[in-house]
């Protein structure tokens, strides 16, 4: 039983020898990247779709204000 479990640790060692730990740093901070940019991207583009909803919604309430005073032109203003 201990000799199993001292080749499972030679193995082990070995692998972890062969492992090239820059490489996986390298990987993870590039995940890191990736997942920052994501959610920053998502992050602009709910604002972006939430102020063109404002933006909208204020036009629309604008003409309806405008039509209530009885002007025949309403800016956009």
């Amino acid at each position: 039983m201990e000799l199993a479990t001292e080749q499972r640790h030679r193995v082990a060692r070995r692998i972890w020898d062969d492992v090239d730990v820059g490489a996986l740093g390298e990987i993870a901070t590039g995940a890191a990247l990736r997942i920052a940019m994501a959610t920053l991207l998502h992050t602009q583009l709910v604002v972006a779709l939430v102020l063109n909803s404002l933006e909208r919604f204020r036009y629309v309430a604008g003409g309806e204000l405008c039509r209530k005073e009885g002007r025949r032109e309403c800016s956009r203003e």
